[in-house]
């Protein structure tokens, strides 16, 4: 029973935490479908790359679309700590097929998914229900998030 209860609360902080970044982000502003941040000095086209091509190849690893004659190839690229965002990634791709849209809900879902990490740990070291809410939700708002947005 309480398991349950502190597991609702991670998924009451995750969403608080997603809605606190769509306002701060303004997204009733936003077009999804164009990349929230596109600019030339950071990775955020190297992912939208990786996204694309999930999309197409299923994988990120072979790409024929690019590197011609022969394709592109990421074998000994180190992209391999990126597990488990690029299944979250290969996930959302079921729902759409347009890679920016697919970063984007990725990137939204960050801010959710640390809410909720954050909570779990912190109510597993005995804080409580509330405290731990504000401190998980303030959490997943740090600047860094903002500023590093999607290119990392």
């Amino acid at each position: 029973m309480a398991r349950t209860r502190v597991t609702l609360e991670a998924l009451g902080v995750g969403v608080l935490s997603i809605l606190c970044a769509a306002w701060v982000l303004r997204l009733w502003r936003a077009d999804l479908a164009v990349p929230l941040r596109y600019t030339p000095a950071d990775d955020t086209k190297f992912y939208l790359m990786l996204a694309k091509g999930i999309i197409d190849h299923g994988s990120y690893l072979s790409n024929s679309s690019l590197g011609a004659p022969f394709g592109q190839h990421l074998y000994d690229y180190p992209q391999g700590a990126d597990n488990l965002n690029l299944v979250l990634i290969r996930v959302l791709a079921a729902f759409s097929s347009n890679p920016a849209l697919v970063v984007n809900l990725f990137f939204l879902l960050t801010f959710g998914l640390a809410g909720v990490t954050s909570h779990l740990v912190l109510r597993t070291l005995g804080l409580r229900a509330g405290s731990s809410a504000v401190v998980s939700v303030l959490y997943s708002l740090l600047a860094y998030h903002f500023f590093r947005g999607e290119s990392h």
